[in-house]
């Protein structure tokens, strides 16, 4: 470990805000802090839940998605979303995740730990040597 944190609380708390807001992974929102070499591959994914009931008042775009993501089941990456529908899809997931009506999964590399949501398990990140 390093002696000093390589992320302040600060900056930790910035990254959850940049993660929730932007639907990037928490590691994403991190990345651009961290020191080079301590990158790695991520994705998020968006699943429909399957007894979500949408509110009355969704915004176009989330509706859009949301008959999207009914036609084409399953789990399906933000990114690969955003380059077939369009940028406004990172909009409409937030609004439909809001609303519990879809699930996002973060990934930190292909077969690695999936989280539900961003979770801050220390006091601030360290770097093992």
């Amino acid at each position: 470990m390093l002696p000093e944190p390589v992320v302040t609380d600060a900056g930790f708390a910035l990254a959850q805000w940049i993660a929730r807001y932007y639907r990037a992974s928490l590691f994403e929102a991190l990345a651009p802090m961290l020191p080079p070499g301590f990158r790695a591959p991520s994705h998020t994914t968006v699943r429909l839940l399957a007894d979500a009931e949408p509110p009355a008042e969704l915004p176009k775009s989330a509706q859009t998605l949301l008959a999207h993501l009914r036609a084409h089941p399953g789990r399906q990456r933000a990114a690969t979303l955003a380059r077939r529908l369009g940028p406004w899809v990172y909009n409409a997931i937030r609004a439909l995740e809001e609303a519990g009506i879809v699930e996002c999964e973060w990934a930190v590399a292909p077969g690695g730990q999936s989280l539900a949501a961003p979770a801050r398990s220390a006091p601030v990140l360290r770097a093992a040597m």
